[in-house]
Parts: C-alpha cells; sequence; structure tokens
C-alpha cells in the first residue's frame, strides 16, 4: 500500500521528492521480504504478493516520470536507482517464489525491458540477473528478434559484460527441455502458444552469428586461462563463494573495463610480461606503479575466468545447432583448438575434484560437482560437438593433431598412393611397417603430442568411475565416427583398444555400471568398424587370457548396451564379404590379404562366433525390447541393429527364410550372474548364454572356458512368432523416423545403408508379419 501510495504521489509532487519517496518504500520492502531465513520475512514477502506487490514494481520500472525532471544526468541516475530496487526485490522474488518467476517469464515486455537495461552499466548487473532466474523457467525459449538493436547491444558491452551476459545466452540458445533433435509436432507441444521451439533456437542462432564480433570476442574470454600473477595466480580456485566477490570489486571499479589492456599486443609481449608476474598494460612494482599497478588486470582475468563454463556453454550450443557447419568453420578459424588446448593443459585431470562444501552436492547426495568439475565438463562437450559432424566432412578433426603428427600422416598417406592409390573411407591402410609407425617409433623420437593424443592419455589413466570418463569417451568416439582408417589406428597406437578390452576383463572395475560398459562398446565398435587391420589387432589382443570369453558375456548378457558393437561388427564383416567377392571374381585370394598387409582374412574367431550364432543373436535382439517400454534412443538401437541383419538378408534373397528360421529359435536373453555367496571377493560367474541354469560350483571353471567360436544352445520351436512383438516395434520405428531427417542422415552415414533400403526391409518384415 506504501508502494503504490508513493507511486501516486510521486505523479504531482517535484521528481526528486516522489523518487526518494518511491526509493525509500522499495528499501523497506527489500528489507522487510528478502531475507529468506526469517519467518517474518516469509509472511511479509507473501502478504505483499497476494497484494500485487510485484504488479506495482513492474509499474515503477516501466515508468519514465516525464514532466519537470531535474537535469538529464540526475534523472538518469536517479531513474537508475529505482530500477535497480525494483530488479532486486523482483529476483529475491523470483528465487523465493516460483509462481512470481513463472508469471514474469510470460511477460514478454519485460523480457525486451531487461535487455534495453543492459544497454546501461548501473542496471547492467541486476537485470542480467532477473533475466537469467525468469528465463531460466521459461516454458519456450525467447525470441532474440523482440529485442531492438541487439547487436549495437551485444558491442556496446564489455569483455566483463559479455562475460555475464552469457548467463543470459545460456537460457536462450538451448532448448530447455534439451531435445537434440525433434519433429515439429513435438516442438509444438512443449512451446506456448504453438510456437515451434526449434524454429524459435534457428533464429536466435542465426540473429548471433550475423554479429560478426561475437565469436571473436568469446574466444577471447576462453584465452584468459592463466592468471598473470605466477606466485599466486595458478594455484588460486576459481571458486563459486569467490565469485560474487570478485563481480563486487570488478564493478566497483567498472569504468576500467574496457579491452584496452587485451588489445596492441602480441601474444609473444602478452606471454613476457605474465612471466615477469604483470598483467597485460602493467607496470612493475616501484617503477612508479607500485602494487597498485597490476592489480586491475589482474583482477579482471580473474574475474573473466571464473565465466569460462558460460562461455563455453554458448560456444558448444551453437556447435550444435542448425547452423554448426558454419560456427565450426568460424571457430576453428579463430583458433578455438589452439585455446582449448591451452585450457586442457592447464586443467590437472590427476587429482579428484576437491568434495563440495555442503554435506550433498548441488545435484543432490552423491553429487561431487564444484565449478572446476563443471568448467572440464563443458571444455570436454565443446570437443564433442566440434568433432561431432553429420557427413559434413572430417578435415576439421585434423585440427586435434599437432603439426608434427598431421605431417607423419600425411606422409603415411603418399606411400599409400604410391602404392595402391588413393585411398577411400574404409579401405586398408598400407602394410604393417608403415601404417604402424606411430607405435613403433621410441617415445622420444614421437612426434608432438596433439589435442586428441592427449585425451586419449587421460581417458586410458581415468579410473573407470570417474565422472569425466563418459565425456572422454564420447570425445573419442565423435573423432572416430566417420573418420578414415588412419584415425582409428591413430588411436590403438595409444592404447586404446587394449585398454578397452582391460575393462572388460577387469568386469567390475570397469563394466559396473551400464553407461560406462555402453560407451566402451559404443567406443570399440568405432575403433573395428570398416578396418580389416583393426580387426586383425582385435583378435591378436583377444586370444590371450580369456578376454574373448568375457566379451561374449558382456555383448550377449547386455544387448541395450552391446547392440551398436554388434551392429559395427555385422557391418563390417558384410563389407569384408562383399570385398572378398570382389576379389574372387578378379583372380585375386583373399587369403592373401594377411601376407600383404590387409589383415583379417574372415576367418577370426570373432566372425566364427557370428556366423555360429547369427539366428540367435538375431532373435534375442528382436525380444530385447518391448512396445510397453515406447519409443527412446536406446530401443530405437536395438531396432536398428536387428534391421541391419534383415537388409542384408532381404539382399540376398532370404528374408522369408530367415523368418521362418527364427520361428526355430527361442530368445536366451542373459540373466545376471550369480554371485558365490561364500566367496565375497571371487568374481562371479559369467553370465548365462544359453539360458541354462547357473553351473554349479563344480562346473564353474568348464562352463567360463567356452569354445573360441562360441554358441549359443538351441531351443525347440517357440510359440509365440518373433514378428508378433517385433512388428509393433516397426510401428513405432516408423513414426520414430518419419520427421527426423537428421536422425535418418545419421543413421544412413554410419551404416553405409540407404534410408530407403531401411524402410523398405521394415514394410516386407511387416508384409510377413502374422496378423495383428
Amino acid at each position: 500500500r506504501a508502494c503504490r501510495a508513493s507511486c501516486s504521489s510521486s505523479r504531482s509532487a517535484s521528481f526528486s521528492s516522489g523518487s526518494r519517496a518511491v526509493k525509500s518504500v522499495l528499501v523497506t520492502v527489500s528489507r522487510r521480504c528478502c531475507e529468506f531465513t526469517n519467518v517474518q520475512a516469509t509472511r511479509a514477502r507473501e502478504v505483499f504478493m497476494q497484494l500485487g506487490g510485484p504488479a506495482v514494481l513492474l509499474r515503477v520500472l516501466a515508468s519514465e516520470f516525464r514532466g519537470a525532471v531535474p537535469s538529464g544526468a540526475d534523472l538518469e541516475a536517479e531513474l537508475c536507482g529505482l530500477r535497480n530496487e525494483c530488479l532486486t526485490i523482483l529476483r529475491e522474488l523470483s528465487v523465493s517464489a516460483h509462481h512470481c518467476a513463472d508469471h514474469l517469464a510470460t511477460n514478454e515486455p519485460l523480457l525486451v525491458q531487461l535487455f534495453q537495461l543492459m544497454g546501461k552499466k548501473a542496471t547492467f548487473i541486476n537485470a542480467v540477473g532477473l533475466a537469467e532466474e525468469v528465463l531460466s523457467v521459461r516454458g519456450g525459449v525467447f525470441r532474440l528478434g523482440l529485442v531492438p538493436d541487439l547487436q549495437p547491444l551485444l558491442a556496446s558491452f564489455s569483455s566483463h559484460q559479455l562475460a555475464l551476459f552469457c548467463r543470459v545466452l545460456a537460457q536462450v540458445v538451448v532448448d530447455p527441455d534439451e531435445r537434440p533433435t525433434g519433429d515439429q509436432e513435438s516442438c509444438e507441444e512443449h512451446a506456448p502458444h504453438g510456437e515451434c521451439t526449434r524454429c524459435t533456437l534457428e533464429e536466435n542462432h542465426a540473429l548471433l552469428l550475423a554479429i560478426p564480433e561475437l565469436l571473436p570476442r568469446l574466444i577471447k574470454l576462453l584465452r584468459l586461462q592463466r592468471l598473470p600473477h605466477p606466485h599466486w595466480g595458478d594455484q588460486l580456485p576459481l571458486s563459486a563463494d569467490l565469485l560474487p566477490l570478485l563481480t563486487n570489486l570488478a564493478m566497483a571499479d567498472r569504468e576500467s573495463w574496457d579491452d584496452e589492456v587485451f588489445d596492441g599486443m602480441t601474444a609473444n609481449e602478452q606471454h613476457s610480461l605474465r612471466e615477469m608476474g604483470l598483467g597485460a598494460g602493467a607496470r612493475p612494482a616501484g617503477e612508479g606503479g607500485g602494487s597498485d599497478g597490476n592489480r586491475s588486470p589482474t583482477l579482471k582475468a580473474l574475474t573473466l575466468a571464473t565465466h569460462q563454463v558460460e562461455v563455453l556453454y554458448v560456444l558448444c550450443a551453437l556447435l550444435g545447432g542448425a547452423h554448426k557447419a558454419a560456427v565450426r568453420d568460424s571457430l576453428a578459424a579463430l583458433g578455438l583448438l589452439p585455446t582449448l588446448e591451452a585450457m586442457f593443459d592447464r586443467m590437472d585431470w590427476s587429482e579428484p575434484p576437491a568434495p563440495p562444501p555442503e554435506p550433498h552436492g548441488i545435484h543432490g547426495p552423491g553429487c561431487m560437482c564444484n565449478p572446476e568439475s563443471a568448467l572440464r565438463i563443458q571444455w570436454l562437450r565443446l570437443v564433442h560437438n566440434f568433432c561431432d559432424t553429420e557427413g559434413e566432412g572430417t578435415h576439421h578433426k585434423l585440427l586435434l593433431l599437432s603439426p608434427e603428427e598431421r605431417a607423419e600422416r600425411q606422409s603415411m598417406n603418399e606411400a599409400r598412393e604410391q602404392q595402391r592409390g588413393p585411398m577411400s573411407p574404409g579401405d586398408t591402410p598400407p602394410e604393417p611397417s608403415t601404417s604402424t609407425r606411430w607405435s613403433a617409433q621410441p617415445k622420444a623420437q614421437q612426434p608432438r603430442p596433439g589435442l586428441m593424443s592427449k585425451l586419449l592419455a587421460v581417458l586410458v589413466s581415468e579410473p573407470s568411475d570417474s565422472m569425466y570418463r563418459f565425456w572422454l569417451a564420447s570425445c573419442v568416439e565423435a573423432f572416430l565416427r566417420g573418420s578414415d582408417p588412419y584415425n582409428q589406428e591413430f588411436s590403438a597406437a595409444r592404447g586404446l583398444m587394449s585398454h578397452l578390452l582391460q575393462e572388460i576383463k577387469g568386469g567390475k572395475s570397469g563394466f559396473q555400471c551400464a553407461l560406462s560398459r555402453q560407451i566402451n562398446l559404443d567406443l570399440l565398435g568405432e575403433l573395428l568398424k570398416f578396418n580389416r587391420r583393426m580387426f586383425s589387432h582385435f583378435e591378436t589382443l583377444v586370444r590371450d587370457d580369456g578376454i574373448f570369453e568375457e566379451l561374449l558375456e558382456v555383448v550377449v548378457g547386455n544387448l541395450l548396451d552391446s547392440n551398436v558393437f554388434l551392429r559395427s561388427v555385422i557391418l563390417s564383416l558384410e563389407r569384408f564379404r562383399e570385398e572378398n567377392s570382389a576379389l574372387i571374381l578378379s583372380g585375386f585370394d583373399p587369403r592373401e590379404l594377411a601376407v600383404t598387409g590387409g589383415g583379417y582374412g574372415m576367418d577370426g574367431i570373432l566372425s566364427n562366433f557370428m556366423g555360429n550364432n547369427r539366428l540367435q543373436l538375431l532373435r534375442n535382439l528382436m525380444a530385447a525390447v518391448s512396445i510397453e517400454e515406447g519409443v527412446n534412443q536406446e530401443n530405437v538401437c536395438v531396432v536398428n541393429t536387428a534391421l541391419v541383419c534383415f537388409v542384408f538378408a532381404n539382399r540376398a534373397g532370404q528374408l522369408h527364410a530367415q523368418l521362418e528360421a527364427l520361428r526355430t529359435v527361442r530368445p536366451t536373453l542373459a540373466e545376471p550372474p550369480c554371485p558365490d555367496a561364500s566367496s565375497p571377493s571371487r568374481p562371479p560367474p559369467p553370465a548365462r548364454l544359453s539360458g541354462d541354469p547357473c553351473p554349479a560350483d563344480d562346473d564353474e571353471e568348464e562352463y567360463a572356458v567356452a569354445r573360441p567360436s562360441g554358441s549359443f544352445g538351441r531351443a525347440p520351436a517357440c510359440a509365440e512368432d518373433p514378428m508378433q512383438g517385433f512388428g509393433p516395434l516397426l510401428d513405432l520405428w516408423h513414426e520414430h523416423y518419419k520427421h527426423r531427417s537428421r536422425d535418418c542422415l545419421s543413421l544412413e552415414r554410419s551404416s553405409r545403408i540407404p534410408m530407403t533400403e531401411f524402410a523398405a526391409t521394415a514394410k516386407a518384415l511387416q508384409a510377413l508379419a502374422p496378423t495383428r
């Protein structure tokens, strides 16, 4: 009531007296309502909102106070003071009362005004804070096109303001539901007023990318990864507790926050100054500058570095959008990879993250996240998105190699072209003496490691339960996906395949978690795909110590996690078979491949196992998921793997015969292993491959040592037709890919099978299914 009365009286009174009265009331409201630990403040806050307090604050915020006013400078100062009080109270109400934030999130004129208030230094901080809180609860994505003069607004930001503004950008460049893909219909379901969320995101990305100075300035912010002072700079943690203090200290002298200290200096000059313990543009102590000479640049670098996680997040979102090919080219030209490599060298991956200050982490019990871990994970996500392509070419992946590694690779490629002509994707690399020079050289003579070599070194040394392992493996998988054989051998030469197989052999450490099991098997599949030499290397490694049998137990007993690995093996073996047929027609003996350096001649233990168990594996895949589980990415992957088998049968004119054979096979999905209760330290017996009961202790050793080829037990004909459960899944499969062109393209390129052939095979299967 007092706030309403003050606003009304300010219209008739002079501006100065009226604004002072309103500000006095606002200060009282802030003191009484914005204390979260006080019961009386909670009650006062509820009463304030029930009486329409937020609406009155919005009126004050939008008021121009035109009429008889003091001079322009005084008016601006008074208005900024009033608006800052309103912004502060509204933000506190948004944090404490979700319904208030939800209401403000639908107020588009308010959001537009917040962006305009960011253009004024006096109201920038509070406008950013309120915009971040409101946009984070908004059901749809806010359209940046509603903001007038967006490009001049961003151009006016200082480095510190741009770093803070990334917290707002993070809310308008990513779908609130984090839907990586989605059709038009699903977008409209989640967007207000039927607005397409995906379309709004694409529009926002296009508007931001049209600002020529945005990406260069974001890259410049990432280069502030090392503090100037050699005594405490590299050891000072960038914790969440430090951020408010730095922001307040920096903004107290905000007039000095321009870009002068970054411009006009070469990298060597900046490095020399840092080595002397100076910030850019600072003078040594004792030469007229005193201790204040390097205080401002040091504080500036430290403050900006605390916002790097938001900068990484925004760049990651832009790399995952509809314009990602153009963004990738621009970032590569701006030197993103050297910048990321410098950040990587600064991070310490060897020691575990510091425990959170609270008893439970920010995401609940057991969470170990902190600002340092958030920075590392966002860094890994950005590398993953940079490598993740859908057929736009793989030349940019070479930037993850050092110049020496690229030169080594080029010389190997030229040597092969002289011997056998140009190499195409999936082609056979040259002789072992040439293609394995990376691993054959002494360590001192190996090329200087690039970013991918460093990532591989961290991955193979990272503990299996590390929070970073998933994203490390995802980066390597994205690097391998769609690449030529040299990238596969490059990774294997650095111990990746041996490491993955040892994780399987370790059992408890590497494959206790389903997510760890899935990412490791997916990565192993990418290492093998379409590469004969990698198949030969794989079989050399698994022939010892029973690794192959343990691998089979994991693969067969966890089809939801291993089906992508199986798909890689099936696709590769079929390609090898077709190549062998072509060689035979040309009068060449495929068995000579092993002698000439081509590797894998289709007579290994892996191909024997797949040949002996093809029908049983396919039957298990068809029964691994059910219609009741609905559509999700895992279920669609299983259906895709089964469809690959049917596509090859359809090509050979054997689709009907294969279905008839499947009717004589029953699914034998493995059950969880049965540990020996009397020996807690003893590893559990292997998962069942044929559906038989767990073996007795006396037979355990004989059961574990399977034949190299492996085989499932045959069962009597099953009463249920396999298509009774698989047919409805094909209906969902058709619906899933109906509007997902990007997913279709991804499936085509990863399998090298046209989507039309997938669809035709699915329809043929449905025609052969029993009437439902």
